[in-house]
């Protein structure tokens, strides 16, 4: 199974948005794992595949058949665009996974004909894109180790160890500029940040064990640890605006 976050790098790659450190990051790491190169050139070939089909016209009749359906939907279709991407992404059930490339490929054909149909774009931008599947906010069927919110400001954490290491993936969502601290509880070393889905973020610093990320938007960030005298520790995150605390919250690595 690829992990999550090298899938999301591999979009990135496609759509043009991978920094060149990401990039770099990314052929490194494919250069080394035959499964995921060959999942990487099919989810290429696929889409290579869609934009020379060119655009898709609705069957007759279709759009009629669909506003009838959301009509009678009980999800909420009066919030305008982002409600009725909402209803699709629960209709479709849609989540990119290995192996399944080329049905994203069909199913992205099928998504265009309905989108053509409801009058709505055919190529939202990547955050829309990020609400759509879940990316930001949604690990899928996992429970998030810490869940912080304030007003207008979300934060998910879900952290894993192996033996020594740590891996956290945090998510933040916010209409005004933050900034989240993370620091470990005992005597680690914060061995990078990679940020693929992070569009808003200012400035990332490290210092030691502990991690300073100035944020605003929707983003995505991976965070490694290794605690250097191998015992289990507990970590800590505080978000702050203008100088003020708006909440902070403990919690501890799942073990793999």
């Amino acid at each position: 199974m690829i992990e999550d976050r090298i899938i999301e790098l591999m979009n990135g790659e496609i759509d043009g948005i991978n920094s060149q450190r990401d990039s770099e990051w990314l052929r490194e790491y494919l250069a080394g794992d035959p499964e995921a190169r060959a999942y990487f050139e099919e989810l290429r070939d696929s889409i290579a595949v869609l934009e020379r089909a060119g655009p898709v016209q609705p069957p007759p009749g279709l759009r009629g058949r669909l506003l009838a359906a959301l009509a009678d939907a009980p999800v909420p279709v009066t919030g305008g665009h982002r409600a009725r991407l909402q209803f699709l992404r629960d209709a479709f059930a849609f989540r990119r996974q290995p192996s399944h490339a080329l049905a994203f490929g069909v199913g992205a054909v099928l998504a265009a004909i309905v989108l053509l149909a409801l009058g709505l774009p055919v190529g939202p931008e990547r955050s829309e894109v990020n609400t759509i599947y879940g990316v930001a906010l949604d690990r899928r069927g996992e429970a998030p180790v810490a869940v912080l919110t304030a007003e207008g400001v979300r934060c998910e954490i879900d952290a894993r160890r192996h033996e020594r290491n740590v891996l956290l993936w945090v998510s933040l969502a916010s209409d005004r500029s933050i900034l989240a601290v993370l620091e470990a509880e005992g005597p680690a070393r914060c061995e990078g940040v990679l940020a693929p889905e992070a569009p808003g973020t200012d400035e990332i610093s490290i210092s030691g064990s502990r991690v300073e990320l100035t944020h605003k938007g929707v983003g995505r960030y991976q965070i490694s640890y290794h605690e250097t005298e191998g015992v289990p520790l507990t970590y800590r995150i505080e978000l702050y605006a203008e100088g003020a605390v708006l909440a902070e919250q403990s919690f501890t690595a799942r073990r793999e």
